[in-house]
């Protein structure tokens, strides 16, 4: 869903929340980060730059429990989502869950939200 970014503001809250409904290993802890994603050609690979980080949650998380997931966009590193012809950028957001592994190592699962800034 688009955000609108007014003149005045210095960072524009955006807002998902984050509910574990099951899970077969312990949670390690939930990262949330912002990204901006530029692409140059087509066929090129996509540079990725983090806009803003935030740890939402260290250590497990109680089953059931909706943990909100609030953070600011920083309107000065930042600009509209657009694409035009070979030049595009847009923007993501990276939830990041990190889980207790075999023998005290810690894996990390991601998944990546694709949003639109507007001006």
């Amino acid at each position: 869903r688009p955000l609108g970014l007014g003149p005045a503001a210095r960072r524009l809250p955006t807002q998902w929340e984050l509910t574990v409904e099951h899970c077969a290993v312990p949670l390690r802890g939930v990262e949330l980060r912002l990204c901006q994603v530029e692409r140059w050609a087509s066929d090129a690979a996509p540079s990725v730059t983090a806009v803003g980080w935030k740890q939402v949650v260290d250590g497990d998380v109680c089953r059931g429990l909706r943990v909100p997931l609030l953070m600011g966009l920083p309107l000065l590193s930042c600009c509209p989502s657009f694409a035009e012809g070979p030049v595009c950028v847009s923007f993501e957001a990276h939830l990041l869950l990190s889980f207790e592994g075999p023998a005290g190592r810690a894996l990390t699962a991601v998944e990546r939200f694709p949003f639109h800034v507007v001006r």
